[in-house]
């Protein structure tokens, strides 16, 4: 058996736990906070048996997909009164989506 940890963006979460439903597997969807973007991603727990943790990696590969996206981030103003504005506040050009999975052995397993 595998434990599969998937860290998807928040807005695919949905999608991804839907298509594995749709295909026989279930998932435990965590939420989480990525620490560059400070974006919301979802953790999913999805427990297989070993002869199908590719085709859950494939769902997921299916539908996050890497995509590029304009970010804007709000200036702030410098705390010594100066009203200096950071440079981050000018729209970047950021890549978003895609996901990181781990793929760990399960030793033992019972559900009750």
């Amino acid at each position: 058996m595998k434990l599969i940890y998937a860290i998807v963006p928040g807005e695919d979460a949905s999608d991804v736990v839907g298509k594995l439903n749709e295909n026989g597997f279930q998932a435990t969807k965590i939420s989480t906070t990525g620490g560059f973007l400070r974006k919301k991603n979802t953790t999913l727990m999805i427990g297989v048996e070993d002869e199908h943790w590719k085709k859950v990696i494939g769902i997921i590969k299916d539908i996050c997909q890497e995509r590029q996206t304009i970010e804007v981030n709000m200036p702030y103003v410098n705390m010594n009164g100066m009203g200096t504005m950071s440079y981050t506040s000018l729209p970047q050009k950021i890549e978003v989506g895609g996901a990181v999975i781990f793929v760990v052995n399960v030793d033992y397993y019972e559900k009750i």
